[in-house]
């Protein structure tokens, strides 16, 4: 059944999954100027100042599952506390339907002691959903939205869990911190603990952008202090996260950190597809073991699918440390990796299933250097790994199977014009927004991939598939 609501999500749109709600299902209106707490809040003309579960709310009223809340997005919330919002399961929260302006804007005046949008709730069957605010962190400590996560109460195991249209930026937290709290903060965090008891699933988070946040932009982070404490069932799509770990100690060495969007430790099903994650500090896209407890289990049926990542700065997309580790990288671009596109950091051990299929990699080589790593499988197809100078490829005797792959020139359109993010919608026309890495007629990796079927047999375009031909990287072309 959780697989059900996930897909539905996924394939049907969100309509078909928020049209579930009760037939008694309100809608509240919040003002944050000309709104009070003691009106009913039904109306826009007698809307709240603020809402239940914002901590400065002053009224009698409460929300039911099934409800819809409207922010005026033309206000500003100045919230202090534990919270900024603290999330019902099985309410809409929207901040970019009504009113005049684009998103509504919830900042914290204070250090906060868990998340600004803080979800601890869902509802067995119907979604959460918080969408279109500007979540200003104002250098002030909480996570953009934590997802169990500093606290938690119980499994979130329920129906899905959606995060869409935020814009998070300048959450803090501080190593050196003088009250020795040493909080961790991040912009979006999902957190699953404590074994079964809070395990977390069905979670989207959907066309967000990340930026100049202390740690890691968007973690996919369960404890390791149980076997099976399990985090799945997650999709992280259209998102665009750049300028990470800006908590001093975090970022510079020997603790370098702040990756772009990381999965550590035992999280299983998750897609990461079309975000474009540049400038982070760390790595852009990253999949890695667990903190300190080893139990053998790892990330499991992880797909890095149609991202764009440049300029980080230790690489695209990395592979580390311990725990057995199954993923799939396809139809990704990479370019101008200070250190390299794909790499497999020197500290990944364990027994790892890894397939890389229809990447572009333009000047941000491959790397493989994890000579303490067992790979069960290491699959490298129809991949162009064009490096102008130097070498591209380093451990490919770590490949269990290569074949189709092109390192010589693959006949860019146009080198200058490289993509900076996508355009368009998801499903019908989404695609870079600058073709410079499309293959020009005559290419040599036009027609020249193998066959590798579902569910690789999509393109960077949304709405191209590779049907019974396939070009070699990330495009496929239209030209017979």
């Amino acid at each position: 059944m959780r697989l059900t609501l996930l897909a539905s999500a996924l394939f049907m749109g969100a309509g078909a999954v928020f049209a579930c709600v009760s037939a008694r299902a309100a809608t509240y209106y919040v003002h944050a100027t000309r709104g009070d707490d003691s009106n009913r809040g039904t109306s826009p003309s007698a809307p709240w100042k603020n809402c239940p579960g914002m901590t400065a709310y002053s009224g009698p009223g409460s929300l039911a599952a099934g409800d819809t809340v409207l922010f005026d997005r033309g206000c500003t919330w100045s919230v202090s506390g534990e919270y900024g919002l603290h999330v019902k399961g099985g309410v809409s929260y929207i901040g970019d339907r009504w009113g005049k302006g684009a998103l509504a804007i919830i900042r914290p005046v204070s250090n906060l002691r868990a998340s600004i949008i803080d979800i601890r709730e869902d509802h067995p069957s119907l979604p959460t959903l918080v969408r279109g605010f500007e979540v200003d962190g104002n250098h002030k400590y909480g996570n953009g939205v934590g997802v169990n996560h500093p606290y938690w109460s119980h499994a979130l195991v329920g129906a899905v869990k959606r995060i869409e249209n935020l814009h998070i930026h300048h959450t803090w937290s501080d190593l050196t911190d003088p009250d020795g709290n040493n909080r961790y903060f991040y912009g979006i965090i999902l957190r699953a603990t404590a074994g079964l008891q809070g395990a977390v699933e069905n979670v989207e988070i959907v066309g967000c952008k990340v930026n100049d946040v202390s740690r890691d932009g968007i973690a996919l982070y369960p404890s390791d202090d149980d076997r099976a404490t399990l985090l799945s069932h997650v999709v992280v799509r259209g998102c665009e996260v750049y300028n990470t770990a800006l908590d001093p100690v975090y970022r510079d060495p020997p603790s370098i950190g702040g990756n772009g969007i990381i999965a550590k430790g035992q999280v299983d099903d998750a897609v990461i597809e079309r975000n474009f994650v540049h400038d982070t500090n760390a790595v852009g896209i990253a999949v890695s073991g667990n903190q300190s407890n080893h139990f053998g289990v790892g990330a499991k049926n992880i797909q890095v699918r149609y991202n764009i990542v440049t300029a980080n700065g230790t690489g695209g997309i990395r592979l580390a440390t311990d725990d057995p580790k199954e993923l799939s990288v396809y139809g990704n671009i990479a370019y101008n990796e200070k250190l390299a596109g794909f790499l497999t950091h020197g500290d990944l051990r364990g027994v790892n299933s890894l397939r890389i299929y229809n990447n572009t990699f333009y000047n941000a080589p491959v790397i493989l250097s994890s000579p303490q790593a067992t790979f069960a499988l290491c699959e490298f197809r129809n991949n162009i790994v064009f490096v102008p100078s130097g070498v591209p490829i380093t451990g490919a005797d770590r490949f269990t199977a290569a074949s189709n792959n092109v390192t010589a020139d693959p006949h860019f359109t146009d080198v200058s014009r490289l993509p900076t993010g996508f355009a368009g919608a998801f499903g019908q026309t989404l695609a870079p927004d600058k073709d410079g890495l499309s293959l020009r007629r005559g290419s040599p990796a036009i027609g020249a991939g193998v066959n590798l079927g579902a569910p690789y047999d999509r393109s960077i375009y949304s709405s191209i598939g590779r049907a019974s031909r396939w070009d070699i990287g990330a495009y496929q072309s239209r030209l017979p």
